[in-house]
């Protein structure tokens, strides 16, 4: 498992999580609805503003595709459906260039440079 920075969007905020606190505590937090004043809750009832988290991650359990694959599959079909729009202007008169410059960009997800 790997530490997200800042607080989970939704929909992983909607289940249990782990969280690191802007002042180095780690708790346990789920959101709490959109109308309260504080943003999520712990299983004892303590309340905790967003601003407050620093990182975050995900139980392995998690009933969500995890948070970081589900990031780069993202970006991938972003990718996709550019050249699905214009595939002349994105991969030019070569076919296999639109291939290789989808291999170069997941390379450059699996390094942490995209």
């Amino acid at each position: 498992m790997e530490w997200n920075e800042g607080e989970p969007p939704k929909p992983w905020r909607g289940e249990w999580f782990i969280a690191e606190t802007i002042h180095g505590d780690r708790v346990v937090l789920r959101s709490l609805p959109e109308e309260w004043t504080y943003d999520y809750t712990t299983a004892d009832d303590t309340y905790l503003m967003a601003k407050n988290i620093k990182r975050w991650m995900q139980f392995p359990d998690s009933q969500f595709r995890d948070y970081e694959e589900s990031r780069t599959v993202s970006s991938i079909e972003s990718l996709l459906n550019s050249y699905l729009s214009d595939p002349v202007g994105m991969a030019g008169d070569n076919p296999f260039s639109m291939a290789r410059n989808i291999l170069d960009h997941i390379n450059d997800l699996k390094e942490g440079r995209a």
